[in-house]
C-alpha cells in the first residue's frame, strides 16, 4: 500500500471503502505490505514467496540461471495463485479482480474455483507502445502473455470503451460479457475545491513521470512556448525522472532536457520539480494551481485528469484514450491533440488569459464528476456486474444478463 501519487492506488483507496459501505467484504492482494499498522484485509504475496520449501527455492535458482528474462515471473505467478486460495480458504472470497499486466490472470483462471475478473487497466501493447518500449522479444512475449489472458477470461471490465474496443481489435476478441465502469477517486470536500481567489494565477501543474507514456517531454516543450507569451507563468513538475529514452533508445534526464529547453529553469524557479509526492500534497498543488496539464500519449482512463476534475480545477487535456469520457472539450475542460506540444500551449494560455473561462470549466468538470463519478455510483456498477459474474460462473439462471 503507498501514500504516493499512482494511478491505480487512487482508484483502489476510492472504490475499496465505496464497496464495503454496500456491504462487501474486501481482500487486497499486493507485493508487499509496508504499513507499520499492517491492513488486516491484506494478503502480501510475499509471504508465499518466503514460505518456499528449499527444493522449490533450488528449482527457482535453476530456472534463473537458464533464463535470466523471466526467471523472476514463475515464482511471482506461482506465488499470487497460493494466495489467492489462501483468500478462498481462508476469507471465503466469492470473485477475484486482478489486472492483466504480464498474463498472470491466467495461472489464476486455471486453478481458481470462483470466478476471476480481469480488469483493463493498461494493456502492454497500447501502454508499452506509449512508453515508447523496443518492440523486442521481451516486448512481444509480454503482449502475447496478456493475450492469452485475456483470451481466457470469461469477465472482463474496461475504465473506457476506447480501450476495450482497442482490445477487442487487437486481439481479435469478441469479449462478448465485457463491460465498460469508469475508474473513480476520492471526493475532493468543498473546502478544499480549486477556486480563482484562492490560486496562483501564474501557476501550471504536471502531475506525472518523466517519460514518454505521460508526456513529460511535451510539458515542458509547450511550457517553453507559454513563458514566451507569459514570462511570469510557472510550471510545477510532480513526478519521478522515470525512463525516458530517444528514439535512438539513449536515456535522457529530466534535469538534461530541461536545461536544453529552458536554460537555467530551476535555478531561476520557472520551474520547480518536486518528484514523487503524498496524495494530499498533489491535491494542495491542484488547488493552487491555475491550470492541471494533463498530455499523456495514451491513457486507458486517467486518474489524474479525474482527480483535477473532482477538485474542480481548470484542466488541459489530451483527447486521447479514456480522457475525453471525462473530460468535454469546451464545457468541462479544454481537450488538445495528443503529442501536439503547440496546441498544448496555447490552450494553456487561454485558460492563463481568461480566468472566467477557467472557473467555469472547473465547475463544470466537478459537477460532471459528482454526478457520474462518485464512488458509489461506480462502486454500485461494480457490484451489479459482480453478481452477474457469481452467478454466470455458478450456472444460476440470469433474468437479464450481462
Amino acid at each position: 500500500m503507498s501514500d504516493q501519487a499512482n494511478g491505480i492506488v487512487s482508484y483502489y483507496t476510492a472504490l475499496v471503502p465505496a464497496l464495503e459501505a454496500l456491504g462487501c467484504r474486501i481482500t487486497i492482494l499486493t507485493y508487499e505490505n509496508h504499513d507499520e499498522r499492517p491492513d488486516p484485509r491484506v494478503i502480501s504475496i510475499m509471504d508465499s514467496l518466503n514460505r518456499r520449501h528449499v527444493g522449490r527455492r533450488l528449482l527457482d535458482a535453476v530456472g534463473a540461471r537458464l533464463n535470466r528474462a523471466t526467471a523472476w515471473e514463475r515464482p511471482l505467478q506461482r506465488a499470487l495463485v497460493e494466495s489467492i486460495h489462501r483468500a478462498v480458504d481462508e476469507r471465503g472470497i466469492e470473485l477475484v479482480q486482478m489486472e492483466e499486466s504480464f498474463g498472470w490472470a491466467r495461472g489464476v483462471i486455471s486453478t481458481a474455483s470462483i470466478p476471476v475478473c480481469l480488469r483493463l487497466h493498461g494493456p502492454w501493447f497500447l501502454n508499452g507502445a506509449a512508453i515508447g518500449v523496443a518492440d523486442d522479444a521481451a516486448f512481444r512475449r509480454r503482449i502475447a502473455a496478456e493475450g492469452a489472458a485475456i483470451r481466457a477470461a470469461r469477465f472482463v471490465t474496461a475504465p473506457s470503451l476506447d480501450v476495450l474496443e482497442r482490445v477487442r481489435g487487437y486481439y481479435r476478441l469478441p469479449l462478448d460479457h465485457a463491460a465498460v465502469i469508469p475508474s473513480t477517486a476520492p471526493m475532493t470536500p468543498d473546502q478544499e475545491v480549486w477556486r480563482l481567489d484562492q490560486c496562483d494565477r501564474n501557476q501550471i501543474l504536471f502531475v506525472g513521470r518523466f517519460d514518454r507514456m505521460k508526456g513529460g517531454d511535451l510539458i515542458i516543450e509547450a511550457f517553453a512556448r507559454v513563458v514566451r507569451e507569459c514570462p511570469s507563468a510557472r510550471l510545477c513538475f510532480v513526478g519521478p525522472d522515470a525512463d525516458f529514452r530517444s528514439s535512438t533508445g539513449d536515456r535522457i534526464r529530466f534535469v538534461d532536457y530541461l536545461e536544453r529547453r529552458i536554460p537555467h529553469a530551476l535555478e531561476s524557479g520557472r520551474v520547480a520539480w518536486l518528484g514523487r509526492r503524498p496524495l494530499a500534497d498533489v491535491s494542495r498543488l491542484r488547488a493552487r494551481s491555475m491550470v492541471t496539464a494533463i498530455c499523456s500519449r495514451y491513457e486507458t482512463f486517467s486518474n489524474t485528469t479525474l482527480e483535477a476534475a473532482v477538485a474542480g480545477c481548470p484542466t488541459v487535456a489530451a483527447d486521447i484514450g479514456g480522457i475525453p469520457s471525462i473530460i468535454e472539450d469546451g464545457r468541462s475542460g479544454l481537450l488538445h491533440h495528443p503529442g501536439d506540444a503547440s496546441e498544448l500551449a496555447e490552450r494553456i494560455l487561454t485558460l492563463l488569459k481568461d480566468p472566467a473561462l477557467a472557473a467555469r470549466l472547473g465547475r463544470n468538470a466537478r459537477a460532471d464528476a459528482l454526478a457520474r463519478l462518485r464512488p458509489r455510483i461506480v462502486a454500485e456498477r461494480y457490484l451489479d456486474y459482480f453478481r452477474r459474474a457469481i452467478a454466470r460462473h455458478a450456472g444460476r439462471p440470469l433474468a437479464n444478463p450481462c
